[in-house]
């Protein structure tokens, strides 16, 4: 069973199916080619065969529906992901102070705070949303970007790799993870 869900008039979607004994899973896809209609006779009753082509934006699977992991104030807290492949999480951190934060996965960490910016560290929203897959950084998801302030010497963005990954925050919190179980093959 499968099905697409999206915007038409974006040419983005997700692209949903369940395989025989699984969960729901799915992938962000967009429209490669336009839709074709056999045949394309104006008017006719006649059945109809469509035709199009989807791209998607990563080559893994996702698990449907997310999974959201709370992380308190200067603590961890462990991340599943049951799948074959590693995921791109995306995380909101709350409480972020002019003192930074440091957000690691257990192998690689994200070090946020002055960095090599000559600016004060402001404040400028109510958290920071890091998109590990699209390294990015903004106050409160769509606001001013926080990436200027991120320690880029000392700093990879991360995945939660195959079997999960322990979270950790410091200097910030709570955080929410937002990730998913994620399939290859």
């Amino acid at each position: 069973q499968a099905g697409v869900f999206g915007q038409p008039n974006e040419a983005i979607g997700r692209y949903f199916w369940t395989p025989a004994g699984q969960t729901t899973r799915f992938r962000n896809v967009r429209l490669y080619e336009p839709l074709t209609v056999e045949p394309d006779t104006p008017g006719s009753a006649d059945p109809k065969t469509f035709a199009f082509t989807l791209v998607a934006e990563h080559p893994e699977a996702l698990s449907y529906p997310e999974i959201s992991t709370s992380v308190t104030k200067n603590s961890s807290a462990a991340v599943a992901n049951v799948g074959n492949a590693a995921n791109w999480p995306v995380a909101l951190v709350y409480g972020v102070t002019t003192d930074g934060f440091v957000l690691s996965n257990g192998s690689y960490q994200l070090r946020w705070g002055q960095g090599r910016d000559p600016a004060p560290v402001r404040i400028l929203g109510t958290y920071i949303e890091i998109d590990m897959f699209r390294q990015t950084m903004y106050w409160d998801g769509d606001e001013a970007n926080a990436l200027r302030f991120l320690h880029m010497r000392d700093s990879d963005f991360w995945t939660i790799p195959r079997g999960g990954a322990t979270v950790s925050i410091t200097g910030a919190g709570p955080v929410t993870l937002k990730s998913h179980h994620a399939w290859v093959g």
